[in-house]
Parts: C-alpha cells; structure tokens; sequence
C-alpha cells in the first residue's frame, strides 16, 4: 500500500472481504489523495485512508468493509482509475454503500462524485456517505457544484 502512496498516478483496490460482497451491508472506502511535488508519499491519501478506516472501524452499523480504493493523483484533475473500479464494483453490486474520504467542497465540486450523484439518482441502489473530520454526512444533494437538488439520498 504505501508504495501506491509514492507514485503521482498510482492506484490500488484491495478486496478485504469478497465473501460479503453482494449484500446488503457491502461497503467500499474511496479515498484520494494529491501527491504534492517535494513530499517522498501523498500524505493527504494516507491521513484519509486512515481517518476512513477508522470511521468505518468505530461504526459497525455502516456495514462491512468489502473492498478499499485508493487513487494518488498527480495533480486533482487527474485520472481516477480506483475510481473507475468502485463505480464498476457498484453497478455489479459488489457494494452497495460508498463512504468517501473527503472534503465536503471535494465532492460537491468534482465531476467524479457528480456522476456518482446521478448513479444514485437514476438507480437509488447507491447508498453514498462523505466524511469531514469525525462527522459523518450524507452525500451532499447538489446537481452540480453549489446547486442544491430535489432528491432524497
């Protein structure tokens, strides 16, 4: 893990638990970091995979941890290949709960969690939290960035 944490573009996906994918309580853990120039590994991505795990860890009632996904990123615009396999592992039913290491201004901005958004939206099987801190939140109900929506999440 901490090797994928050195390298600007490097992702991973652990599956922790296969055996409980499928079911109703089947949760992915995305986290994302930048990996600024100067630092030997992205330190945003590590103090959010463990505040994540953490979180998930002191919550049980969430659900259980299926599988983790970690995307690196050279700069925020960049490609999210770990990203890409949740949404993939979503739409198969792997999970069913995506609980996102983020920033609440991270996921109401960015055009990844938009159309997590409008996968929750068109199917209602996502169950989507966002951290910020020690709180948890529901997923923001914005449409776009700023803009509040009319869905229930």
């Amino acid at each position: 893990m901490f090797e994928t944490l050195r390298k600007p573009g490097g992702y991973r996906v652990d599956y922790l638990n296969p055996s409980s994918g499928h079911r109703e309580g089947a949760v992915g853990l995305y986290v994302c970091g930048v990996l600024n120039d100067g630092e030997p590994y992205s330190r945003d991505a590590k103090r959010r995979l463990y505040a994540g795990l953490l979180a998930l860890r002191s919550r049980p009632e969430m659900g259980e941890l299926v599988a983790v996904y970690v995307d690196v990123l050279p700069h925020p615009r960049a490609e999210r290949p770990a990203f890409r396999q949740m949404m993939a592992d979503l739409q198969s039913g792997l999970i069913r709960k995506v609980v996102l290491a983020e920033r609440r201004e991270d996921v109401q901005c960015s055009p990844d969690y938009q159309r997590l958004l409008q996968y929750q939206r068109e199917t209602g099987r996502a169950g989507v939290v966002a951290f910020e801190g020690e709180a948890l939140l529901d997923f923001p109900r914005f449409t776009s960035c700023g803009r509040p929506a009319s869905l229930g999440v």
